[in-house]
């Protein structure tokens, strides 16, 4: 085979080579590890990820995907969403607290199940978190609260 024939054939196949999609995938990894391993937004181990995910081009089939990704964990570290922590006398939650934290947790699940964040959703999140932190005044501190013992929001 002529020299001239093989180098075409390794020029044509390292052009081949979908790089949005390789950057994509490495970015979908790391994500989905850092993620794995409880790690917050805000934690510089992302800031891999988001360079990954710069390469994906516009034009790539993976650019939307990519973006998204890209948003949501922009979105994670300009709104960190914070876990009330008052626990009742008997060193447990009240029950109204748990399952407004529960329904919380369930709503950050829905929102990170697709690697994105919709705006409703951070609006719904952060709604919920409120409540959750207004219970959670509530029982702290139930002296200031209608002398109902916060039971009452």
């Amino acid at each position: 085979m002529p020299r001239s024939v093989v180098l075409l054939l390794i020029v044509c196949s390292s052009s081949c080579r979908d790089e949005a999609a390789e950057s994509f995938a490495r970015a979908e990894l790391q994500h989905r590890a850092l993620i794995e391993d409880g790690a917050r937004p805000e934690d510089p181990r992302f800031d891999a990820v988001l360079r990954e995910l710069k390469n994906v081009s516009a034009g790539s089939k993976h650019a939307a995907q990519a973006q998204r990704l890209a948003h949501a964990i922009e979105a994670g570290r300009a709104r960190p969403v914070r876990t009330p922590l008052a626990l009742g006398p008997n060193g447990r939650r009240p029950e109204r607290l748990e399952a407004q934290l529960a329904a919380c947790a369930r709503l950050a699940t829905l929102a990170g199940a697709d690697g994105g964040l919709e705006p409703r959703t951070l609006e719904a999140l952060e709604k919920c978190r409120r409540e959750a932190e207004q219970l959670e005044l509530r029982y702290s501190h139930p002296e200031e609260y209608d002398g109902d013992g916060g039971e009452h929001p």
